[in-house]
C-alpha cells in the first residue's frame, strides 16, 4: 500500500521542515493517508454505514502509538468521525524514513494562529476576515487543496504532501475521513509553528447543517462539528505532548453571513478585488464530469456545495458572472432544460439524486424549527453543542434557535428571486 496507494511527495514534505526534524511529523501524516485510503476505497453496504478495519502501520516509535494514551483517543476521534470500527496497531519501521533536507521560510513570529486553507469560500472569507482583523503575517495558512499556482513554493505546508490513490474501481463517496487529515496537517502546522490556535474556518451552515438534518441511515456528518475537534485535541494533546484549540469563529453564523461579514469589514469595504477573489474560489466537488464547457472549467451548479454557494452569495450581496455554473439558469423547468448542450443527454439517476438532495437539504433545514420533535432535537444538540465548547447549554439553545431561524428566511429569500416554474423551486416546495 505505502509506495503504491499512498505516496509521499518529498518536494511537498520539505515545506513541513523548517525546524528540526521530528519523524513524529512522518508518521502522523502517515495515519492520516492510511485512514483516507481505507475510508476511500471500501464502499459502504446500502444496508449497513459501519464497516470495519484492521490497520498495522510503520511507525518510528511503535511504543509511542501503541500506548492506551495515543490509541484510545485515536480509535475514539475515528469512531466518531467515520461511524466505523477501527483496530490499529503499529510496529516498528524496518528503517527510518530519510527526512528532506531542512530549509530557510518565511513563518511570522508574530503568527498567532493557522488555518486549513482549501481556496473554498469559507476558508478564503474567513482567512480574509483574520488578516483584516489582525494583520496577514499572524495567520498561518496550510494549504489542503490542489495549491495555488499564482505563490512563490517557498513558503510553508504548500499543500498535503501525500497522495492517495483508491483501491479497486468501486469508491465510498461520503469521504468521511477527510477531516482527519486535514486536522493532523494543522495540528502538526500549529506545533512547528510554535501556535495554539487552529482555525476552523466553516460556518454553521457547514459544521451544524449536516447534523442537525440526516438521511434514512445515514451515520451523523461530524467532519466540521466542535465534537470532532475537541477529541482531535485530546488525541494530538497526548501524540504531540502539546494543547492545540480548534476554534469555529463563525459557527453561530450561516454561510452567507460569514461572506457578509468579511466583505463588510472596515478593512475590506466591499472592495472590488476582495469580491473578484471570493467569486474565483471554488465550491463544486465535480472534478471532471459537467463541468467543461468549451474552454472552460466551471462548477456544476447543482450539487450540495454549489446550491449552498449559490445561496450564500445571495445572503452576501455577490453577483457572479455568467459562465460561473455548466447549469447556469435555475428558473429553466428541469434539470436537463438548464444543461449545456453537451450535458442533456447525460444525466443520470446519481447527478439528479445530488442535485435534488442539495436543495432538500437546505429546504429541511429551513423546516426544522416547524417539525414536530423539533423541541427534542434543539435539546439534544444544544446539549451536544454546549458539551463540546465549554458553553452554557440555554444559551446555545437560544442562539441556534436564532441560526435556524435566519436560515430559513434566508433560503426563502433566495427561493423568491426564482420563476414560479423553476425546478429548484419545484423540489423545494413551500419551505
Amino acid at each position: 500500500m505505502i509506495g503504491e496507494q499512498i505516496v509521499f511527495r518529498p518536494e511537498v514534505l520539505r515545506s513541513y521542515c523548517f525546524a528540526a526534524w521530528d519523524p513524529i511529523i512522518y508518521d502522523l501524516l502517515l495515519v492520516a493517508a492510511a485512514v483516507n485510503f481505507c475510508d476511500w476505497s471500501f464502499k459502504r453496504s446500502a444496508h449497513c454505514w459501519e464497516r470495519a478495519f484492521e490497520l498495522r502501520i510503520p511507525v518510528h516509535d511503535p511504543a509511542r502509538w501503541n500506548d492506551n494514551a495515543v490509541l484510545v483517543p485515536l480509535h475514539r476521534v475515528l469512531r466518531l468521525l467515520t461511524g466505523d470500527r477501527w483496530s490499529i496497531t503499529f510496529f516498528k519501521r524496518k528503517q527510518d524514513y530519510e527526512p528532506p533536507k531542512e530549509q530557510s521560510l518565511p513563518i511570522s513570529q508574530n503568527s498567532r494562529a493557522v488555518i486549513a486553507y482549501s481556496n473554498g469560500l469559507d476558508s478564503y472569507s474567513v482567512a480574509g476576515w483574520f488578516a483584516a482583523e489582525h494583520g496577514d503575517d499572524m495567520l498561518i495558512r496550510v494549504r489542503v487543496g490542489r495549491g495555488d499556482k499564482t505563490r512563490p513554493r517557498k513558503v510553508p505546508f504548500t499543500a498535503l504532501p501525500f497522495r492517495v490513490r483508491p483501491a479497486g474501481s468501486s469508491h465510498e463517496t461520503s469521504g468521511r475521513g477527510r477531516s482527519f487529515k486535514f486536522a493532523a496537517a494543522s495540528g502538526l502546522a500549529a506545533t512547528l509553528s510554535n501556535v495554539s490556535e487552529i482555525i476552523v474556518p466553516e460556518s454553521g451552515s457547514g459544521a451544524l447543517g449536516p447534523v442537525l438534518v440526516r438521511y434514512n441511515r445515514m451515520y451523523s456528518d461530524f467532519r466540521s462539528h466542535p465534537k470532532f475537534f475537541r477529541q482531535m485535541e485530546a488525541f494530538l494533546a497526548v501524540l504531540l505532548n502539546r494543547q492545540l484549540t480548534f476554534k469555529l469563529p463563525r459557527l453561530e453564523s450561516t454561510k452567507g453571513e460569514s461572506l457578509r461579514a468579511y466583505l463588510e469589514h472596515a478593512r475590506v469595504n466591499r472592495g472590488a478585488a476582495s469580491v473578484q477573489a471570493l467569486v474565483e474560489t471554488r465550491s463544486c466537488w465535480q472534478n471532471r464530469h459537467y463541468v467543461a464547457v468549451g474552454e472552460h472549467k466551471r462548477q456544476c451548479g447543482i450539487c450540495a456545495s454549489c446550491m449552498l454557494r449559490r445561496f450564500s452569495m445571495h445572503v452576501a450581496g455577490v453577483e457572479e458572472p455568467d459562465g460561473t455554473y455548466s447549469w447556469e439558469n435555475l428558473n429553466a423547468p428541469d434539470l436537463a432544460s438548464a444543461a449545456p448542450a453537451k450535458y442533456k443527454d447525460k444525466i443520470g439517476p446519481a447527478l439528479q439524486n445530488y442535485a435534488i438532495a442539495g436543495t432538500l437539504h437546505l429546504t429541511h433545514l429551513a423546516r426544522l424549527r416547524a417539525s414536530y420533535d423539533y423541541t427534542d432535537i434543539a435539546a439534544r444538540h444544544s446539549r451536544e453543542i454546549a458539551d463540546a465548547s465549554g458553553g452554557d447549554q440555554a444559551a446555545v439553545r437560544r442562539w441556534l434557535d436564532e441560526f435556524l431561524q435566519r436560515h430559513e428566511a434566508q433560503w426563502r429569500s433566495f427561493l423568491a428571486t426564482l420563476d414560479a416554474g423553476s425546478f429548484v423551486k419545484q423540489w423545494a416546495g413551500s419551505p
